[in-house]
């Protein structure tokens, strides 16, 4: 209740801002179950919808969005062009249908071009024919294996389940570079305690009841969809466990969306994905701590003391905030991101897992008094979430930090019905064109009118193949407004950075309005300008 009303409080100060930027009279709504297939907003089909698609990045970018739709007479304008824009209509899955009654039967996908912590508008305009085409299923069983290819990957399917088999990555050398990957559903069941130990699995604690995992079994390919800019493939391992697979033409990940539950109650479950490839890790992976630095995990091992493994499976789980990675001896890796906060284990060589989702029946006696085993609608919780995939070569390894920005600042969609106003401002940027994407502006508030606290990070780590210092322009940060002085303050803006110990080992390298962030470093800057910057 308390996050839904944060977000109520959120949704109206974003219309506040967006009726000062755009000159637009009424208000717009959000649509908060879009991984539902449901919006309030569009599920009438007999309007015209503008959608306003907010970029909350510090860099240019372009995704590609989902509306839920009735039907497909729409056609797409980019109203900042005023052309119209392809626009390709998917059916929702089974899954998606089950998930939620009221989820609408289409979504329109498009690819929205968006500035630098600004904005674009689009309008979907009902038309008596249809703008674009619903993708077609192709008929199953396939008589061969898929191989779904994109500006950057060819990825290889089997005919019979839709499970991934081989992945290639076509930038990597002349010729490109493949290594075999899969993914699996496993469960581990709950322990209840034993004569070892009476602890069991519960909220706080991860015991699983076996050292191994029992799989979900094979999955069924209910679904082929291939698309000019997007393919999907849709996979089912039963009553209530489902996947759908998504390969964007040109982007460096592949989406896998999972939905896992209600979890049938005869016993604790705990249920994860495992990623299985050829990559030859050495019992190594990495994890981000907070998003930041890439932290190496060894197999039953400990870096600061000897470590007593008497849980071989949790014990060698540990928390993932955004992204774990695989690197291999024959110079590829594979990152996947997460959406959220996730344990994450490498059991393996090549592999690494992934706890989507738990139920279990008994508590664990550590603070709750009660078994996990949450209900809504009578029934058990259905998790559903996302993992980009990123496969590449070590140099292009830090590739996976710009990527994890967008998972993390995903665009903000507003949509209206109402008319649009005579003079809009169809389009918005916050900042300057020119900033590089290795910087994470992470604070941008207003102190007066001419001043703006600025705070920048560096997001790229000097162990990661690229150049890892990052020089910006305070000068031109902001569009259309001329700096008048500037000074740096501490992390927490609350003395000034001559008042900081060794201060000036981090800002040896700056000239005049050019700072330079080495790695991971974070900067805050007092910016005075000439003019009203509000």
């Amino acid at each position: 209740m308390r996050l839904a009303a944060g977000q109520t409080e959120c949704e109206a100060v974003i219309n506040v801002g967006l009726k000062q930027l755009s000159g637009f009279r009424h208000s717009f709504q959000s649509c908060r179950l879009l991984n539902e297939s449901y919006c309030g907003v569009t599920q009438d089909g007999n309007f015209s919808f503008t959608v306003v698609v907010y970029n909350p990045r510090a860099s240019y970018r372009f995704e590609y969005i989902r509306v839920p739709l009735m039907h497909p007479h729409y056609q797409l304008m980019s109203v900042a062009t005023q052309r119209y824009i392809h626009v390709e209509f998917v059916r929702v899955s089974s899954a998606t249908a089950a998930l939620n009654p009221n989820a609408l039967p289409l979504e329109a996908v498009f690819r929205a071009e968006l500035p630098a912590l600004g904005y674009n508008t689009y309008v979907l305009e009902r038309s008596l024919e249809s703008g674009g085409k619903i993708l077609p299923s192709v008929a199953l069983p396939l008589a061969e294996d898929l191989t779904v290819e994109s500006a950057i990957y060819k990825i290889y399917f089997d005919s019979k389940t839709g499970a991934m088999k081989k992945i290639t990555n076509k930038l990597a050398g002349l010729a490109g570079v493949s290594d075999s990957l899969s993914q699996r559903f496993l469960e581990y069941s709950s322990s209840t305690g034993d004569e070892t130990s009476k602890q069991a699995s519960g909220a706080y604690i991860f015991r699983p009841l076996n050292e191994s995992a029992d799989d979900l079994g094979e999955p069924v390919l209910s679904n082929y969809v291939p698309g000019e800019r997007l393919t999907e493939i849709w996979q089912s391992f039963g009553a209530w466990l489902s996947q759908v697979t998504r390969v964007y033409y040109d982007k460096l990940y592949i989406e896998v969306e999972w939905t896992v539950g209600p979890i049938p109650l005869d016993h604790g479950r705990e249920i994860i994905t495992r990623y299985s490839s050829s990559l030859a890790t050495n019992q190594t992976f990495y994890t981000d701590s907070n998003g930041r630095e890439m932290v190496e995990r060894v197999l039953n091992k400990q870096p600061t003391w000897d470590l007593n493994v008497t849980q071989p499976i949790a014990g060698n789980y540990y928390p993932v905030n955004t992204r774990a990675s695989l690197v291999g001896a024959n110079g590829m890796q594979l990152t996947v991101l997460t959406d959220r906060s996730q344990g994450a284990a490498s059991l393996g060589n090549g592999e690494v897992e992934f706890m989507l989702h738990r139920r279990i029946l008994k508590d664990d006696h550590r603070g709750v008094a009660e078994p996990l085993n949450e209900t809504a609608n009578g029934r058990g919780l259905v998790a559903r979430g996302k993992h980009w995939l990123y496969y590449s070569d070590i140099p292009s390894y830090h590739l996976h930090r710009t990527i994890g920005l967008d998972m993390f600042y995903k665009p903000t969609l507003a949509i209206a019905t109402q008319e649009l106003p005579e003079v809009p401002l169809w389009s918005f940027s916050g900042e300057s064109l020119d900033i590089n994407e290795n910087l994470n502006v992470l604070t941008v508030q207003a102190i007066n009118q001419t001043a703006l606290l600025l705070r920048v990070e560096n997001i790229l780590s000097p162990m990661e193949g690229a150049e890892s210092s990052v020089a910006v322009n305070l000068a031109t940060i902001l569009r259309g407004r001329q700096l008048a002085s500037y000074e740096e303050l501490g992390l927490a803006a609350d003395r000034h950075i001559s008042k900081i110990k060794d201060y000036a080992e981090h800002t040896q390298h700056d000239t005049a309005t050019e700072v330079v962030l080495q790695p991971f470093q974070i900067r805050t800057f007092l910016l005075n300008y000439n003019s009203a910057v509000l």
